[in-house]
């Protein structure tokens, strides 16, 4: 029995491109191809350019979300001064996680202060919780910095 085939299918199996093993049909997938997907390397993080951080005010319940660019200067929020000297994620091809250094200070008498990393996967890992403020790392943002 001989089967007739047309167009770009018999070109295709006549230069031997689908005689694949285990190849169930004789159907022609149209269209453009697809890029393969970015590779990185195990330990890779992406610098990044402002660390997302979220605020818990424990007197009157408000959280606020601030944006801390990294390198600049001190953001100020209510009596906390919050400082990014370093902003790190994950490439979108691995598992999502972000790590920060930050410098926090509650400026209040007595007040708390860190100085350290966060991990936004792992807020229990290092998170500033004071009598009034509770600080963690959401995510970094902005541009790709660094290599």
């Amino acid at each position: 029995m001989m089967l007739l085939l047309r167009g770009r299918c018999a070109r295709m199996l006549a230069t031997g491109l689908l005689g694949l093993a285990g190849y169930g049909g004789a159907a022609c997938a149209t269209g453009t191809p697809l890029a393969p997907p970015a590779v990185y390397p195990a330990g890779t993080w992406q610098g990044k350019g402002t660390a997302v951080v979220r605020v818990l005010d424990r007197l009157d319940a408000h959280v606020e979300v601030l944006s801390v660019p990294v390198g600049g200067e001190a953001i100020h929020y209510k009596n906390l001064d919050i400082l990014a000297r370093r902003c790190l994620q994950r490439p979108p091809t691995r598992a999502p996680d972000a790590a920060a250094w930050l410098e926090i200070q509650d400026t209040h008498p007595g007040g708390a202060t860190f100085k350290g990393w966060m991990l936004a996967a792992e807020p229990g890992l290092g998170v500033l919780e004071s009598s009034v403020f509770v600080v963690r790392l959401v995510k970094g943002a902005g541009a790709v910095i660094g290599p």
